[in-house]
């Protein structure tokens, strides 16, 4: 039995190891900025609605 290692079958699944072939681990910091801002500018209105209630004493 030939104990070839280029053409195995159980490597026909794996991708070579070239610079087009790795796999990038993209980190979406642009989109958690957003989403940041998002959040904070939601917890600040709500904020001001609830001095607003406090202010005429509808609390």
């Amino acid at each position: 039995m030939p104990t070839s290692t280029t053409d195995d079958a159980a490597d026909e699944g794996t991708p070579p190891v070239g610079d087009q072939y790795q796999v990038e681990h993209f980190k979406p910091t642009g989109t958690l900025f957003v989403l940041a801002l998002f959040v904070a500018t939601l917890v600040l209105l709500w904020a001001s609605v609830f001095v607003i209630l406090l202010s005429r004493g509808s609390l």
